[in-house]
């Protein structure tokens, strides 16, 4: 546990697997005696990705590139002699048809590879052989570190974990400032909460890639449901500053407030909740009319808040009513 860690806090999983998968490639590039074996760590290194798709993407790309570069070099270096201005002509075939066909990051290790035949000045099966074994090596090892990525579902989870205490965290901040105009308000709460959703969200989609055959749209629409009341919450946000915190009105709907809070991390909220804010809805249409403008803005901005309380609640039980 302490090693996995260190790992994780001082080098990071993909420094490790990079020196892995490098130190491997050249290991038995030299093992079976190629020339230019350190060249298999450099394709190594370029080579490790984030996740599994991208890892078997890269190393197919990177392999039908090397036949076409060798193939076009050999060409090349055989009509104009082994000078710059066949390697010039080769990157004039070359790069076109990599950009062509999506090898874009095959372009860079593919021509050190043909620079080596310039160097000997030999397009001989042999050597031909020693350079696209370089790719096959090197990207072969950076296939096989990235092939053992261990599910992330752990975090996942915390994720969710951290997420719902933020979100109640948000509510019972807001829940405050309704019932009292001390309280500060405290913006970093929801930058907090952006920044807890957005990691979320990627390491879903990384996750999505690593294990293909997992289902992860429960995971994808719950996130997307914390993203729209994400939303609704700044529009809360945005209500208190027109809100005049001050008398019975502003503590019921601050009272509401906390009742959501307390119950973010349930599976649905409880039908008291539901039914206090119908009934302050109800309560609303039967008040006398406000006497003043003031009154009238403040009133009618409170309504909207607990209206968008009500969203909230529904965004909840519409994604719990799809998942069930």
């Amino acid at each position: 546990m302490e090693v996995t860690k260190l790992i994780k806090t001082r080098i990071g999983f993909r420094t490790l697997k990079t020196a892995v998968a490098a130190t491997a490639a050249i290991f038995l590039s030299q093992l079976i005696g190629l020339s230019y074996a350190g060249n298999s760590g450099i394709i190594a290194i370029l080579s490790v990705q984030n996740t599994k798709r991208k890892s078997i993407n890269l190393a197919r790309q990177r392999l039908i590139a090397t036949l076409v570069a060798l193939s076009i070099g050999s060409l090349m270096f055989l009509t104009f002699g082994f000078t710059s201005v066949a390697f010039g002509l080769y990157l004039l075939m070359f790069i076109p048809i990599a950009v062509r066909f999506g090898f874009h990051e095959a372009i860079v290790p593919c021509s050190v590879l043909v620079t080596h035949l310039l160097a000997i000045r030999s397009v001989a099966p042999g050597w031909l052989g020693n350079e696209f074994m370089q790719m096959v090596i090197g990207a072969g090892c950076a296939l096989l570190v990235n092939l053992h990525i261990p599910s992330i579902e752990t975090q996942l989870q915390a994720d969710v974990a951290a997420i719902e205490e933020k979100l109640k965290e948000v509510l019972l901040h807001l829940a405050s400032r309704l019932k009292s105009d001390e309280v500060a308000p405290r913006p970093h709460l929801m930058a907090e909460l952006t920044n807890l959703l957005e990691r979320a969200r990627e390491r879903v989609e990384q996750e999505s890639s690593n294990f293909e055959r997992r289902n992860l749209e429960d995971r994808i629409s719950y996130l997307d449901m914390r993203l729209s009341q994400l939303e609704v919450m700044k529009h809360l946000e945005r209500y208190l500053l027109r809100i005049k915190r001050s008398g019975q009105e502003t503590a019921i709907v601050g009272r509401l407030t906390e009742l959501l809070a307390l119950q973010v991390n349930q599976m649905e909220f409880s039908g008291s909740t539901a039914e206090q804010i119908r009934q302050y809805q109800e309560h609303f249409h039967q008040m006398d009319l406000p006497a003043s403008k003031e009154e009238f803005e403040c009133r009618a901005t409170l309504y909207d808040f607990v209206s968008d309380l009500e969203l909230m609640m529904d965004l909840k039980q519409n994604y719990y009513n799809r998942t069930r």
